[in-house]
């Protein structure tokens, strides 16, 4: 699987913490997809799903928190893609939890999609806001 930071340049917003922290994101999907081509057990996948669940949540938090202590214009949209991605994530966890979801690869292929678009377009915007902030 190659791996999204070979290239850093549509990732990268040039923000130390926020690109440590999405490259972290960035492991836990390429190990979640790797956990399901390898049929390894719904409880590593769960703990997986779960792992990248609180380590994102904080992620976002934290990207929250500075965009509202900057006065970001976009917050409240950026914020609210936050909350979907977290609804879904929650969504999908008790469905593999309940048994009521074939594991498949789509799973770690839609969360990796959902975070590279997510990175490329709505985080570099904000990044671009931040450094003119000084940040």
């Amino acid at each position: 699987m190659k791996d999204p930071w070979e290239d850093q340049e549509p990732f990268s917003t040039d923000i130390p913490v926020i690109d440590e922290q999405h490259r972290m994101i960035s492991d836990i999907i390429n190990l979640l997809s790797i956990a399901v081509k390898k049929n390894k057990s719904r409880e590593n996948i769960l703990k997986l799903l779960r792992g990248y669940m609180d380590y994102g949540n904080n992620h976002r938090a934290m990207e929250e928190e500075m965009m509202k202590k900057n006065g970001y214009p976009d917050l409240s949209r950026h914020a609210s893609d936050h909350r979907e991605l977290k609804n879904n994530m929650e969504n999908l966890y008790k469905r593999v939890s309940d048994d009521n979801l074939i594991i498949s690869q789509e799973i770690g292929k839609c969360i990796k999609d959902w975070h590279d678009c997510h990175v490329e377009i709505q985080d570099r915007a904000m990044a671009l806001f931040l450094k003119e902030k000084g940040l």
